[in-house]
Protein backbone atom coordinates (compact mmCIF):
# COMPACT_ATOMS: atom_id res chain seq x y z
CA UNK A 1 0.00 0.00 0.00
CA UNK A 2 1.19 3.52 -0.76
CA UNK A 3 2.55 5.10 2.39
CA UNK A 4 3.40 8.78 1.76
CA UNK A 5 4.09 11.05 -1.20
CA UNK A 6 7.81 11.34 -0.54
CA UNK A 7 8.38 7.57 -0.50
CA UNK A 8 7.16 7.01 -4.06
CA UNK A 9 10.80 6.85 -5.22
CA UNK A 10 11.70 3.61 -3.46
CA UNK A 11 15.40 2.95 -3.04
CA UNK A 12 16.36 -0.62 -3.83
CA UNK A 13 17.02 -1.86 -0.31
CA UNK A 14 17.18 -5.64 -0.06
CA UNK A 15 16.43 -5.99 -3.78
CA UNK A 16 18.33 -7.56 -6.64
CA UNK A 17 18.08 -6.97 -10.35
CA UNK A 18 19.24 -8.08 -13.77
CA UNK A 19 19.79 -5.72 -16.66
CA UNK A 20 19.47 -6.98 -20.23
CA UNK A 21 19.63 -3.91 -22.51
CA UNK A 22 16.02 -2.76 -22.21
CA UNK A 23 14.96 -4.91 -19.25
CA UNK A 24 15.65 -4.93 -15.54
CA UNK A 25 14.85 -7.88 -13.29
CA UNK A 26 14.39 -7.42 -9.56
CA UNK A 27 14.02 -9.70 -6.59
CA UNK A 28 11.62 -8.82 -3.78
CA UNK A 29 11.19 -10.48 -0.39
CA UNK A 30 7.42 -10.65 0.09
CA UNK A 31 4.29 -11.38 -1.91
CA UNK A 32 1.21 -9.74 -3.46
CA UNK A 33 -2.42 -10.69 -4.04
CA UNK A 34 -4.27 -7.54 -5.05
CA UNK A 35 -4.29 -5.07 -7.95
CA UNK A 36 -7.16 -2.98 -6.60
CA UNK A 37 -5.82 0.46 -5.59
CA UNK A 38 -6.63 2.03 -2.22
CA UNK A 39 -8.04 -1.21 -0.85
CA UNK A 40 -7.34 -2.18 2.75
CA UNK A 41 -7.52 -5.87 1.91
CA UNK A 42 -4.63 -7.79 0.40
CA UNK A 43 -1.20 -6.55 -0.65
CA UNK A 44 -0.34 -4.55 -3.77
CA UNK A 45 2.83 -5.36 -5.76
CA UNK A 46 6.12 -3.54 -5.21
CA UNK A 47 6.24 -0.01 -6.69
CA UNK A 48 2.77 -0.59 -8.11
CA UNK A 49 1.36 2.90 -7.65
CA UNK A 50 4.39 4.74 -8.95
CA UNK A 51 4.72 2.65 -12.11
CA UNK A 52 1.11 2.31 -13.25
CA UNK A 53 -0.60 5.47 -11.98
CA UNK A 54 0.06 9.20 -12.21
CA UNK A 55 -0.69 11.87 -9.62
CA UNK A 56 -1.75 15.48 -10.15
CA UNK A 57 1.81 16.64 -9.56
CA UNK A 58 5.16 15.05 -8.70
CA UNK A 59 7.99 16.16 -6.44
CA UNK A 60 11.03 17.69 -8.12
CA UNK A 61 14.04 15.58 -7.11
CA UNK A 62 16.38 18.49 -7.79
CA UNK A 63 14.45 20.79 -5.45
CA UNK A 64 13.05 18.93 -2.44
CA UNK A 65 9.62 20.24 -1.49
CA UNK A 66 8.86 21.70 -4.93
CA UNK A 67 6.26 20.04 -7.17
CA UNK A 68 6.06 19.85 -10.96
CA UNK A 69 3.00 19.38 -13.19
CA UNK A 70 1.90 15.87 -14.12
CA UNK A 71 -1.83 15.23 -14.60
CA UNK A 72 -2.48 18.79 -13.46
CA UNK A 73 -1.12 21.16 -16.11
CA UNK A 74 -1.44 24.06 -13.66
CA UNK A 75 -3.31 25.14 -10.55
CA UNK A 76 -4.30 28.23 -8.61
CA UNK A 77 -5.08 28.84 -4.97
CA UNK A 78 -7.92 31.21 -4.09
CA UNK A 79 -8.36 31.45 -0.32
CA UNK A 80 -9.25 27.97 0.88
CA UNK A 81 -9.89 26.68 -2.64
CA UNK A 82 -7.45 24.93 -5.00
CA UNK A 83 -8.37 24.68 -8.67
CA UNK A 84 -6.51 22.11 -10.78
CA UNK A 85 -6.60 22.28 -14.57
CA UNK A 86 -5.86 18.87 -16.07
CA UNK A 87 -3.63 18.20 -19.05
CA UNK A 88 -6.02 17.41 -21.91
CA UNK A 89 -3.44 15.05 -23.42
CA UNK A 90 -3.63 12.71 -20.42
CA UNK A 91 -5.14 9.32 -21.27
CA UNK A 92 -5.76 5.96 -19.65
CA UNK A 93 -4.22 2.75 -20.98
CA UNK A 94 -7.49 2.05 -22.85
CA UNK A 95 -7.21 5.38 -24.72
CA UNK A 96 -9.91 7.24 -22.77
CA UNK A 97 -9.21 10.76 -21.52
CA UNK A 98 -8.36 11.34 -17.86
CA UNK A 99 -10.98 13.80 -16.62
CA UNK A 100 -12.18 15.66 -13.55
CA UNK A 101 -14.60 12.79 -12.93
CA UNK A 102 -11.65 10.42 -12.37
CA UNK A 103 -10.11 12.84 -9.87
CA UNK A 104 -13.35 13.17 -7.92
CA UNK A 105 -13.89 9.39 -8.01
CA UNK A 106 -10.36 8.77 -6.67
CA UNK A 107 -10.88 10.91 -3.58
CA UNK A 108 -14.33 9.46 -2.96
CA UNK A 109 -12.75 5.98 -2.97
CA UNK A 110 -9.97 7.05 -0.60
CA UNK A 111 -12.40 8.68 1.83
CA UNK A 112 -14.63 5.58 1.82
CA UNK A 113 -12.18 2.68 1.52
CA UNK A 114 -8.66 4.06 2.00
CA UNK A 115 -6.30 3.74 4.93
CA UNK A 116 -7.32 5.63 8.09
CA UNK A 117 -4.39 8.04 7.80
CA UNK A 118 -5.48 9.35 4.39
CA UNK A 119 -9.15 9.41 5.43
CA UNK A 120 -8.28 11.47 8.51
CA UNK A 121 -6.14 13.94 6.55
CA UNK A 122 -8.80 14.37 3.86
CA UNK A 123 -11.49 15.25 6.40
CA UNK A 124 -10.29 18.84 5.96
CA UNK A 125 -11.42 18.69 2.31
CA UNK A 126 -14.93 20.15 2.52
CA UNK A 127 -15.87 19.46 -1.09
CA UNK A 128 -14.52 18.47 -4.51
CA UNK A 129 -16.41 19.94 -7.47
CA UNK A 130 -16.20 19.53 -11.21
CA UNK A 131 -15.84 22.90 -12.95
CA UNK A 132 -15.68 21.29 -16.39
CA UNK A 133 -14.32 18.03 -17.82
CA UNK A 134 -10.73 19.14 -17.24
CA UNK A 135 -10.96 21.38 -14.17
CA UNK A 136 -11.70 20.42 -10.58
CA UNK A 137 -12.03 22.51 -7.42
CA UNK A 138 -10.99 21.37 -3.92
CA UNK A 139 -12.43 23.44 -1.07
CA UNK A 140 -10.56 23.02 2.23
CA UNK A 141 -11.61 23.91 5.76
CA UNK A 142 -8.45 26.01 5.69
CA UNK A 143 -5.49 25.98 3.34
CA UNK A 144 -2.66 23.76 4.60
CA UNK A 145 0.59 23.15 2.72
CA UNK A 146 0.92 19.53 3.87
CA UNK A 147 -2.64 18.75 2.80
CA UNK A 148 -1.91 20.33 -0.59
CA UNK A 149 1.16 18.09 -0.97
CA UNK A 150 -0.89 15.03 -0.08
CA UNK A 151 -3.66 15.89 -2.55
CA UNK A 152 -1.27 16.43 -5.48
CA UNK A 153 0.74 13.28 -4.67
CA UNK A 154 -2.02 10.66 -4.40
CA UNK A 155 -2.27 8.54 -7.58
CA UNK A 156 -5.41 9.15 -9.63
CA UNK A 157 -7.30 5.97 -10.54
CA UNK A 158 -9.74 5.03 -13.29
CA UNK A 159 -13.39 5.65 -12.42
CA UNK A 160 -15.09 2.26 -12.61
CA UNK A 161 -18.47 1.02 -11.49
CA UNK A 162 -17.15 -2.55 -11.36
CA UNK A 163 -14.28 -2.02 -8.88
CA UNK A 164 -14.54 -4.03 -5.67
CA UNK A 165 -12.58 -2.58 -2.75
CA UNK A 166 -13.80 -5.18 -0.25
CA UNK A 167 -12.06 -8.31 -1.58
CA UNK A 168 -8.60 -8.77 -3.15
CA UNK A 169 -8.60 -8.94 -6.94
CA UNK A 170 -5.97 -9.79 -9.52
CA UNK A 171 -7.95 -8.45 -12.45
CA UNK A 172 -5.51 -6.24 -14.36
CA UNK A 173 -6.83 -2.67 -14.06
CA UNK A 174 -6.99 0.24 -16.50
CA UNK A 175 -4.12 2.56 -15.55
CA UNK A 176 -2.63 5.87 -16.63
CA UNK A 177 1.06 5.66 -15.76
CA UNK A 178 4.21 4.94 -17.75
CA UNK A 179 3.80 1.16 -17.33
CA UNK A 180 0.99 -1.35 -17.27
CA UNK A 181 0.83 -4.90 -15.90
CA UNK A 182 1.72 -7.16 -18.82
CA UNK A 183 1.56 -10.49 -17.00
CA UNK A 184 1.89 -12.01 -13.56
CA UNK A 185 1.97 -15.20 -11.56
CA UNK A 186 0.12 -14.64 -8.31
CA UNK A 187 2.52 -14.01 -5.44
CA UNK A 188 5.59 -14.99 -7.49
CA UNK A 189 6.13 -12.72 -10.49
CA UNK A 190 4.86 -9.51 -12.00
CA UNK A 191 6.03 -7.94 -15.26
CA UNK A 192 5.45 -4.27 -16.02
CA UNK A 193 5.63 -3.21 -19.67
CA UNK A 194 6.34 0.35 -20.74
CA UNK A 195 3.32 1.94 -22.39
CA UNK A 196 4.47 3.03 -25.89
CA UNK A 197 1.59 5.52 -25.97
CA UNK A 198 2.28 7.01 -22.52
CA UNK A 199 0.89 10.51 -22.70
CA UNK A 200 3.39 12.13 -20.30
CA UNK A 201 6.69 10.88 -21.72
CA UNK A 202 7.81 14.35 -22.85
CA UNK A 203 6.85 16.27 -19.71
CA UNK A 204 9.78 17.93 -17.87
CA UNK A 205 8.73 16.05 -14.70
CA UNK A 206 9.16 12.71 -16.50
CA UNK A 207 12.48 13.37 -18.25
CA UNK A 208 15.08 10.76 -17.38
CA UNK A 209 12.56 8.37 -15.85
CA UNK A 210 11.36 4.96 -17.02
CA UNK A 211 14.27 3.79 -19.17
CA UNK A 212 13.34 0.12 -19.37
CA UNK A 213 10.84 -1.53 -21.69
CA UNK A 214 10.06 -4.14 -19.05
CA UNK A 215 10.56 -4.39 -15.30
CA UNK A 216 10.38 -7.84 -13.71
CA UNK A 217 9.75 -8.42 -10.02
CA UNK A 218 10.49 -11.94 -8.78
CA UNK A 219 8.97 -12.54 -5.33
CA UNK A 220 10.68 -14.82 -2.81
CA UNK A 221 10.16 -15.61 0.86
CA UNK A 222 13.66 -15.00 2.22
CA UNK A 223 16.81 -13.01 1.37
CA UNK A 224 18.69 -16.29 0.95
CA UNK A 225 16.38 -17.13 -1.96
CA UNK A 226 17.50 -13.90 -3.61
CA UNK A 227 21.05 -15.24 -3.39
CA UNK A 228 20.00 -18.37 -5.28
CA UNK A 229 18.23 -16.33 -7.96
CA UNK A 230 21.42 -14.37 -8.52
CA UNK A 231 23.60 -17.49 -8.66
CA UNK A 232 21.18 -19.08 -11.15
CA UNK A 233 21.35 -16.02 -13.39
CA UNK A 234 17.65 -15.17 -12.96
CA UNK A 235 18.59 -11.80 -11.52
CA UNK A 236 21.99 -10.26 -12.08
CA UNK A 237 22.12 -7.39 -9.62
CA UNK A 238 21.78 -7.74 -5.89
CA UNK A 239 22.86 -6.57 -2.52
CA UNK A 240 25.94 -8.50 -1.42
CA UNK A 241 25.52 -10.86 1.52
CA UNK A 242 28.40 -11.98 3.79
CA UNK A 243 28.30 -15.50 2.28
CA UNK A 244 28.53 -14.40 -1.36
CA UNK A 245 31.50 -15.65 -3.36
CA UNK A 246 32.26 -13.52 -6.38
CA UNK A 247 32.27 -15.07 -9.84
CA UNK A 248 34.62 -14.13 -12.66
CA UNK A 249 32.16 -11.59 -14.09
CA UNK A 250 31.03 -10.16 -10.76
CA UNK A 251 31.96 -6.68 -9.64
CA UNK A 252 31.18 -4.71 -6.50
CA UNK A 253 30.28 -1.10 -6.05
CA UNK A 254 29.97 0.63 -2.72
CA UNK A 255 27.08 2.99 -2.04
CA UNK A 256 27.83 5.37 0.81
CA UNK A 257 24.98 6.12 3.18
CA UNK A 258 24.53 9.85 3.75
CA UNK A 259 20.80 9.78 4.49
CA UNK A 260 19.40 6.73 6.32
CA UNK A 261 15.93 6.34 4.78
CA UNK A 262 15.04 3.08 6.54
CA UNK A 263 14.97 2.71 10.32
CA UNK A 264 14.81 -0.90 11.51
CA UNK A 265 13.94 -1.79 15.09
CA UNK A 266 12.12 -4.05 17.49
CA UNK A 267 8.83 -2.32 18.28
CA UNK A 268 7.31 -2.88 21.72
CA UNK A 269 3.50 -2.94 21.88
CA UNK A 270 2.34 -0.58 24.63
CA UNK A 271 -1.27 -1.83 24.68
CA UNK A 272 -0.59 -5.27 26.13
CA UNK A 273 1.71 -6.44 28.92
CA UNK A 274 4.40 -3.94 27.89
CA UNK A 275 2.18 -0.99 28.79
CA UNK A 276 4.44 -0.79 31.88
CA UNK A 277 7.43 1.43 31.04
CA UNK A 278 9.60 -0.48 33.56
CA UNK A 279 8.97 -3.70 31.65
CA UNK A 280 9.82 -1.96 28.36
CA UNK A 281 13.05 -0.60 29.82
CA UNK A 282 13.99 -4.13 30.94
CA UNK A 283 13.24 -5.50 27.46
CA UNK A 284 15.44 -2.81 25.87
CA UNK A 285 18.28 -3.96 28.13
CA UNK A 286 18.06 -7.51 26.75
CA UNK A 287 19.45 -6.50 23.34
CA UNK A 288 23.19 -7.06 22.93
CA UNK A 289 24.25 -5.17 19.82
CA UNK A 290 27.92 -5.98 20.30
CA UNK A 291 27.27 -9.71 20.24
CA UNK A 292 25.17 -9.39 17.08
CA UNK A 293 27.90 -7.29 15.48
CA UNK A 294 30.58 -9.87 16.31
CA UNK A 295 28.62 -12.77 14.82
CA UNK A 296 26.58 -11.35 11.96
CA UNK A 297 27.74 -7.90 10.89
CA UNK A 298 30.78 -6.43 9.12
CA UNK A 299 32.83 -3.23 9.15
CA UNK A 300 30.21 -1.29 7.19
CA UNK A 301 27.63 -1.71 9.96
CA UNK A 302 27.02 0.66 12.87
CA UNK A 303 24.53 0.86 15.75
CA UNK A 304 21.44 2.94 15.13
CA UNK A 305 20.86 5.45 17.89
CA UNK A 306 18.27 7.76 16.40
CA UNK A 307 15.24 7.93 14.16
CA UNK A 308 17.15 10.61 12.30
CA UNK A 309 20.62 9.09 12.13
CA UNK A 310 23.16 11.16 10.16
CA UNK A 311 21.02 14.31 10.32
CA UNK A 312 21.00 17.55 12.30
CA UNK A 313 17.72 16.44 13.90
CA UNK A 314 19.29 13.58 15.84
CA UNK A 315 19.17 13.58 19.64
CA UNK A 316 22.52 12.54 21.09
CA UNK A 317 21.77 12.89 24.80
CA UNK A 318 20.10 9.48 25.12
CA UNK A 319 22.30 6.55 24.10
CA UNK A 320 21.14 2.94 23.79
CA UNK A 321 23.82 0.62 25.29
CA UNK A 322 25.71 -1.76 23.01
CA UNK A 323 25.98 -4.42 25.72
CA UNK A 324 23.03 -6.22 27.33
CA UNK A 325 21.96 -5.22 30.85
CA UNK A 326 20.00 -8.15 32.26
CA UNK A 327 17.81 -6.92 35.08
CA UNK A 328 14.65 -8.22 36.66
CA UNK A 329 11.75 -6.66 34.74
CA UNK A 330 9.92 -5.79 37.97
CA UNK A 331 12.51 -5.21 40.67
CA UNK A 332 15.26 -3.69 38.53
CA UNK A 333 17.75 -6.02 40.21
CA UNK A 334 20.06 -8.55 38.59
CA UNK A 335 18.85 -11.73 36.94
CA UNK A 336 19.40 -13.73 40.11
CA UNK A 337 16.02 -12.35 41.20
CA UNK A 338 14.14 -12.98 37.99
CA UNK A 339 11.03 -10.87 37.48
CA UNK A 340 7.92 -12.79 38.40
CA UNK A 341 4.54 -11.63 39.56
CA UNK A 342 3.45 -12.38 43.09
CA UNK A 343 2.23 -15.91 42.35
CA UNK A 344 5.45 -16.81 40.55
CA UNK A 345 3.81 -16.75 37.11
CA UNK A 346 6.17 -15.64 34.34
CA UNK A 347 5.41 -12.59 32.24
CA UNK A 348 4.56 -13.86 28.76
CA UNK A 349 5.78 -12.08 25.62
CA UNK A 350 4.66 -12.92 22.10
CA UNK A 351 7.24 -12.07 19.41
CA UNK A 352 6.43 -12.28 15.69
CA UNK A 353 8.92 -12.67 12.85
CA UNK A 354 8.28 -12.64 9.11
CA UNK A 355 11.49 -14.39 8.11
CA UNK A 356 13.97 -16.98 9.32
CA UNK A 357 16.71 -14.35 8.97
CA UNK A 358 15.00 -11.96 11.41
CA UNK A 359 14.65 -14.78 13.92
CA UNK A 360 18.26 -15.85 13.47
CA UNK A 361 19.68 -12.50 14.56
CA UNK A 362 17.14 -12.38 17.43
CA UNK A 363 18.10 -15.63 19.17
CA UNK A 364 20.44 -13.92 21.64
CA UNK A 365 17.75 -11.32 22.40
CA UNK A 366 15.20 -14.08 23.08
CA UNK A 367 17.64 -16.02 25.27
CA UNK A 368 18.35 -12.91 27.34
CA UNK A 369 14.63 -12.22 27.81
CA UNK A 370 14.14 -15.77 29.03
CA UNK A 371 17.11 -15.47 31.37
CA UNK A 372 15.48 -12.37 32.85
CA UNK A 373 12.31 -14.32 33.65
CA UNK A 374 10.12 -13.58 30.63
CA UNK A 375 8.17 -16.44 29.12
CA UNK A 376 8.85 -15.88 25.40
CA UNK A 377 6.60 -17.31 22.72
CA UNK A 378 7.97 -16.54 19.25
CA UNK A 379 6.46 -17.32 15.85
CA UNK A 380 7.94 -17.24 12.33
CA UNK A 381 4.90 -16.70 10.14
CA UNK A 382 4.14 -16.76 6.42
CA UNK A 383 3.75 -13.31 4.89
CA UNK A 384 -0.04 -12.97 4.98
CA UNK A 385 -0.38 -14.64 8.40
CA UNK A 386 2.18 -12.19 9.78
CA UNK A 387 0.24 -9.21 8.39
CA UNK A 388 -3.01 -10.56 9.83
CA UNK A 389 -1.50 -10.97 13.31
CA UNK A 390 -0.02 -7.47 13.24
CA UNK A 391 -3.32 -5.99 12.07
CA UNK A 392 -5.10 -7.86 14.89
CA UNK A 393 -2.63 -6.39 17.40
CA UNK A 394 -1.75 -9.94 18.45
CA UNK A 395 1.88 -9.40 19.44
CA UNK A 396 4.12 -7.83 22.08
CA UNK A 397 7.26 -7.36 19.98
CA UNK A 398 7.85 -7.28 16.23
CA UNK A 399 10.81 -6.37 14.03
CA UNK A 400 9.82 -3.76 11.44
CA UNK A 401 11.16 -0.90 9.34
CA UNK A 402 10.09 2.73 9.02
CA UNK A 403 10.87 4.90 5.99
CA UNK A 404 11.81 8.56 6.42
CA UNK A 405 12.21 11.45 4.01
CA UNK A 406 15.04 13.97 4.22
CA UNK A 407 12.87 16.19 6.40
CA UNK A 408 10.41 13.90 8.22
CA UNK A 409 6.87 15.28 8.33
CA UNK A 410 3.62 13.49 7.51
CA UNK A 411 5.09 10.01 7.97
CA UNK A 412 5.48 10.83 11.68
CA UNK A 413 1.68 10.92 11.95
CA UNK A 414 1.45 7.44 10.47
CA UNK A 415 4.21 6.06 12.71
CA UNK A 416 3.61 7.68 16.10
CA UNK A 417 0.17 9.31 16.25
CA UNK A 418 -2.92 7.68 17.69
CA UNK A 419 -4.53 5.60 14.94
CA UNK A 420 -1.48 5.81 12.68
CA UNK A 421 -1.41 2.90 10.23
CA UNK A 422 2.20 2.01 11.07
CA UNK A 423 2.16 2.91 14.77
CA UNK A 424 3.52 -0.53 15.65
CA UNK A 425 4.04 0.42 19.32
CA UNK A 426 0.52 1.85 19.56
CA UNK A 427 1.92 4.83 21.40
CA UNK A 428 -0.63 7.41 22.55
CA UNK A 429 1.24 10.34 24.04
CA UNK A 430 0.06 13.96 24.23
CA UNK A 431 3.60 15.35 24.11
CA UNK A 432 4.38 13.28 21.01
CA UNK A 433 1.18 14.51 19.32
CA UNK A 434 2.07 18.14 20.06
CA UNK A 435 5.63 17.75 18.76
CA UNK A 436 4.42 16.11 15.55
CA UNK A 437 1.95 18.96 15.05
CA UNK A 438 4.80 21.49 15.38
CA UNK A 439 6.92 19.53 12.92
CA UNK A 440 4.24 19.15 10.25
CA UNK A 441 2.79 22.67 10.51
CA UNK A 442 5.89 24.73 11.27
CA UNK A 443 8.78 22.53 10.07
CA UNK A 444 10.25 22.92 13.55
CA UNK A 445 13.70 21.25 13.59
CA UNK A 446 13.99 21.57 17.38
CA UNK A 447 10.72 19.67 17.71
CA UNK A 448 12.21 16.83 15.64
CA UNK A 449 15.08 16.50 18.09
CA UNK A 450 12.69 16.63 21.04
CA UNK A 451 10.51 13.97 19.42
CA UNK A 452 13.54 11.74 18.97
CA UNK A 453 14.40 12.06 22.68
CA UNK A 454 10.81 11.66 23.88
CA UNK A 455 10.30 8.41 21.96
CA UNK A 456 13.60 7.02 23.25
CA UNK A 457 12.71 7.84 26.84
CA UNK A 458 9.38 6.05 26.39
CA UNK A 459 11.27 2.81 25.51
CA UNK A 460 8.88 1.95 22.70
CA UNK A 461 11.51 0.53 20.36
CA UNK A 462 15.01 -0.92 20.23
CA UNK A 463 16.98 0.47 17.27
CA UNK A 464 19.08 -2.14 15.52
CA UNK A 465 21.84 -1.25 13.06
CA UNK A 466 22.44 0.28 9.66
CA UNK A 467 25.04 0.15 6.95
CA UNK A 468 27.38 3.10 6.63
CA UNK A 469 27.95 1.80 3.11
CA UNK A 470 26.21 -0.91 1.08
CA UNK A 471 27.90 -3.40 -1.19
CA UNK A 472 26.16 -4.55 -4.37
CA UNK A 473 27.16 -7.24 -6.85
CA UNK A 474 26.64 -6.64 -10.55
CA UNK A 475 27.88 -7.93 -13.89
CA UNK A 476 30.58 -6.45 -16.12
CA UNK A 477 28.16 -4.76 -18.49
CA UNK A 478 26.08 -2.96 -15.85
CA UNK A 479 26.38 0.77 -16.57
CA UNK A 480 25.89 2.32 -13.14
CA UNK A 481 26.88 5.86 -12.15
CA UNK A 482 27.42 5.90 -8.35
CA UNK A 483 27.07 9.70 -8.26
CA UNK A 484 23.38 9.41 -9.09
CA UNK A 485 20.44 8.45 -6.92
CA UNK A 486 20.27 4.68 -6.57
CA UNK A 487 16.86 4.25 -8.13
CA UNK A 488 15.84 2.20 -11.15
CA UNK A 489 13.56 5.02 -12.29
CA UNK A 490 16.48 7.40 -12.77
CA UNK A 491 18.94 4.87 -14.18
CA UNK A 492 20.86 6.51 -17.03
CA UNK A 493 19.33 9.81 -16.00
CA UNK A 494 19.44 12.34 -18.84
Amino acid sequence: MLKLYHTLIIFLLFLGSGLYADEIKLGVVGSFNNFTPYSLVGVNPEDYYFLVYDSLMVENLDKIGEFQPLLAENYKIIGNKIIFNLNKKATWSNGEKITAYDVIYTFEVIKKFGIPYFKAKLMDVKSIKKINDYSVEFELSKYDENLFKLIVSLPIIYASSEADFIAPSLNIPITGGAYFVEKYKAGNLIVYKKNPHYWGADLPSRKGYFNFERIYYHYVKTPSQLDRLYKNGEITFKKKSPTDKLGLNDKIFLKRQTHIPTFKAYFLNTTRVLNDINLREAVVGAYNYQKIADYFLHENHARLQSLFENTDFKDSSFVFPNEASLKSPLSGEGVATVGRRGSGTNIKLKILFKSQEDYKISQDFINNLRQMGFNVDYRILPFYDYLAEVKANNYDIIMESLVFSYFPQDELISYFSVGGEYNYSHIANDKVELLIKKITSQKDTNALQQLDLTLKQAYIYIPLYYETAEEYIYKDWLDYNPKQAFSIYLWWHK
